[in-house]
């Protein structure tokens, strides 16, 4: 068996150069095990960031909807109960406005950070 063993040849794949194919654009085809395998993690840590960050995203909109709201209770319960608002139709007015604008905007940019547009992919 290790007479077996001593005669085995390997054969390497030529190293990259003029004589090898070329996909269309000038790419070299991906034809080294760990180029994939360096693909496939760059792949998993890309999914991992992603489910990450779009929790987080998820709940930094729910945080600011949730303020927004309770904002707009608390303002209607003193005006019942005391007969006077804290806050004037235009603070309102403008707090309402902000919130959903920063909130839109933030959420907004991290969704398109981590789910860019399949022809821009971010290298």
């Amino acid at each position: 068996m290790s007479e077996e063993l001593d005669n085995l040849e390997l054969t390497l794949p030529p190293a990259a150069g003029p004589d090898q194919d070329t996909q269309a654009g000038g790419e070299q085809a991906i034809g080294t095990d760990d180029e994939r395998n360096q693909n496939l993690k760059d792949q998993k840590a890309e999914r991992q960031l992603r489910k990450k960050y779009a929790g987080r995203a998820f709940w930094f909109a729910a945080c600011g909807v949730i303020f927004w709201a309770v904002l707009l209770v608390w303002n209607g319960w003193s005006t019942y109960y005391s007969g006077k608002a804290p806050f004037s139709d235009n603070v309102l007015i403008a707090i309402t406005t902000a919130t959903s604008i920063n909130l839109f905007a933030a959420f907004l940019g991290v969704i398109r950070g981590l789910f860019p547009a399949s022809g821009r992919r971010s290298k």
